[in-house]
C-alpha cells in the first residue's frame, strides 16, 4: 500500500458495486438482492427490531463529553463491554471515530511501526497512513476448521514493531480467537508491545478483552449495537489502561467532539434489560440460520463457510478454486448480477489472503425469502464457472 495518497481502493470498489446495481435497476426496474450488504432486510427490521427498543429521553441541548457521563453508567457500560476496573472507558459517536481516536494516541504516544492483522476493517489502514505511522500488513490463513495465526512470522517481527492491531472476531467471520492463539498474544508480545483489539462486532461476553484483565498493554475498541444491527442507533467504547487516560481526554475533543444524543440514548440501552433480551432472541435467530446455510452448502461441495461460526450474523463463503479477484472486473460483475438476480461485496474488500481464493461476505441480518433464493442463485453460479 502506497504512504503517499493513496487511492482509497476499497471505496472504488465499492463505487462500482453501486453503479452496477443502479444499472441494473434502470433495465429491470428492481435492485439486484445483496446478500453482503451491512443493513438487514425490512422482514427482519420488522420481526425482531421495529417497536422492541425502547430509549429513554434525555435533555439534547447542552454539550456533553465522555468525561462528563455520570460515573455509575460509565463504570456499567465498561463492565458490560467486558473490561475490568484495571480500565479507563471513553464513549464516542461511532467505531469509525473511536478508530481515529486510537490511531491518533498511538500517533501521540510515539508508536512508528504496526503490525496490522488481515483481514481487517479498511478504515484502520488508512488513518494509520494519514498519520504516517508504518503498517506490515500479515494474514490469517483459512482452512476449514479455522484460520492458523502465523505465530513464528510475528515472532521474528517483535523487535522491529511498536504495536499489533488484531480483530474480534475475525473480521466478517464471526469466529472468535482459539484458546491457543489468545495464550500467544497475552504471554509470548513483549509488554512493551501494545495490542488494540477492533472488538466492534463482538457479541455480548464474547469481548476478547475478558482475556486482557490484568494486561496494561491492551486498549480496546468496541460498538456493541452492531451484534443487534442497529446501525444509525450507537456508541462506541474505548477501553485502555489508566496512563493513557489524558491522551485519549484530550484528543477526543479534537477527534470526535461532544456527545451525539443519540449516543446517549444508545448507552442507556445498551445497559438495558432490553438490549439482552434482543441479544438473545437474536442470537438464536443466527444460529438457526447458520444451520439452514450450512445446510444448503452440502449441495455445492466445491464452496465452503467456516464450519466453527458463531452465532452472530456475519459470514464469509468461499470458493478456493476461483482467483481472489473473479468478480474484480466492473462489466464481469454486472454479468454476474443479470444471471444471477443479485449482489455481492467480495472478501478482497476486506483483506482476505489472495491464496485462499474468491470469497463473499453473507449478512443473516438479509434473511427472508428473497435472501435465500438469492443465495441458491450465487452458489450456482459459482459452482458452475469452476
Amino acid at each position: 500500500m502506497n504512504n503517499k495518497n493513496p487511492d482509497i481502493q476499497e471505496l472504488l470498489d465499492l463505487e462500482d458495486i453501486e453503479e452496477n446495481e443502479h444499472k441494473y435497476f434502470q433495465e429491470y426496474g428492481y435492485l439486484p438482492f445483496n446478500v453482503s450488504t451491512w443493513n438487514p432486510t425490512e422482514y427482519f427490521s420488522r420481526t425482531y427490531l421495529w417497536k422492541q427498543i425502547h430509549l429513554v429521553p434525555f435533555n439534547y441541548i447542552p454539550y456533553l463529553y465522555s468525561y462528563e457521563i455520570d460515573s455509575t453508567l460509565l463504570r456499567t457500560t465498561r463492565k458490560n463491554l467486558g473490561g475490568s476496573d484495571k480500565f479507563g472507558c471513553l464513549i464516542c459517536n461511532t467505531g469509525t471515530s473511536a478508530i481515529s481516536l486510537v490511531t491518533s494516541v498511538l500517533k501521540a504516544i510515539g508508536i512508528k511501526r504496526v503490525l496490522i492483522i488481515c483481514p481487517v476493517y479498511y478504515s484502520v489502514l488508512y488513518n494509520f497512513l494519514q498519520r504516517g505511522i508504518q503498517i506490515i500488513k500479515i494474514y490469517l490463513q483459512n482452512i476449514r476448521d479455522g484460520y492458523c495465526l502465523p505465530q513464528s512470522q510475528i515472532i521474528e517481527m517483535l523487535d522491529s514493531i511498536d504495536a499489533i492491531w488484531i480483530t474480534n472476531p475475525i473480521y466478517n467471520t464471526s469466529v472468535y480467537w482459539k484458546k491457543e492463539d489468545i495464550d500467544f498474544f497475552k504471554f509470548k508480545i513483549p509488554s512493551r508491545i501494545l495490542i488494540i483489539c477492533d472488538d466492534c462486532y463482538a457479541a455480548s461476553e464474547h469481548e476478547l478483552i475478558q482475556n486482557f484483565g490484568n494486561n496494561s498493554n491492551y486498549i480496546s475498541i468496541h460498538d456493541p449495537l452492531k451484534q443487534i444491527l442497529v446501525n444509525g442507533l450507537k456508541f462506541a467504547g474505548i477501553l485502555y489502561p489508566f496512563k493513557y487516560e489524558h491522551d485519549f481526554e484530550h484528543w477526543s475533543d479534537i477527534i470526535c467532539g461532544s456527545l451525539s444524543y443519540s449516543t446517549v440514548q444508545s448507552l442507556e440501552f445498551f445497559n438495558s434489560a432490553n438490549f439482552k433480551k434482543i441479544c438473545s432472541q437474536l442470537q438464536q435467530h443466527f444460529y438457526d440460520a447458520n444451520k439452514r446455510l450450512q445446510q444448503l452448502l452440502q449441495h455445492f461441495p466445491t464452496l465452503f463457510m467456516d464450519s466453527n461460526s458463531s452465532c452472530s450474523h456475519m459470514r464469509m463463503c468461499f470458493a478456493p478454486n476461483l482467483p481472489h479477484d473473479y468478480l474484480q472486473d466492473k462489466e464481469k460483475m454486472f454479468l454476474f448480477m443479470v444471471e444471477t438476480g443479485t449482489s455481492l461485496i467480495p472478501g478482497n474488500r476486506f483483506h482476505f489472503p489472495n491464496n485462499n481464493g474468491f470469497s463473499f461476505r453473507i449478512n443473516l441480518g438479509r434473511d427472508c425469502d428473497e435472501f435465500w433464493d438469492a443465495l441458491i442463485h450465487i452458489f450456482k453460479f459459482l459452482s458452475s464457472n469452476l
